[in-house]
């Protein structure tokens, strides 16, 4: 349920993204808390979510140097780093979340209720600037 769960976050956040998926206009340079987590890897794609034109966050995926196959991430670690602009709070992320979540189509609603739940427990208040 973890790594569906973590998708589940990843791709409403790389879907609403604006994205630009050349790696090279990103510096190569993976952090260190992310290949402690992958080993080798590559940045795969980037973006700037984007609310009524106000920048909320911007997103980078982070991918094992070998081939990545989204299509069957389930069987594959990866690394989302998001960075936020501006003050939100853990809780009103993880009710956006669950919305963005049931917009997609994704789980049930007894699902979405449990990812709710312990979305709520996991996601921090964030402040400007921080991962």
């Amino acid at each position: 349920m973890r790594s569906a769960l973590v998708w589940c976050l990843a791709w409403p956040a790389l879907a609403l993204a604006q994205p630009s998926l050349n790696p090279s206009t990103v510096a190569a340079e993976v952090p260190t808390y992310i290949a402690r987590e992958l080993g080798t890897a590559r940045l795969a794609g980037h973006g700037t979510l984007k609310w009524f034109g106000l920048n909320v966050y911007d997103a980078r995926l982070y991918v094992p140097e070998r081939s990545f196959d989204a299509g069957h991430f389930a069987s594959h670690s990866f690394a989302l780093e998001i960075t936020y602009v501006r003050h939100l709070s853990g809780k009103a992320i993880a009710e956006r979340s669950r919305d963005e979540i049931e917009k997609l189509g994704i789980g049930t609603e007894e699902e979405r209720a449990a990812w709710l739940r312990e979305m709520k427990k996991l996601f921090p208040t964030l402040h400007r600037g921080r991962h």
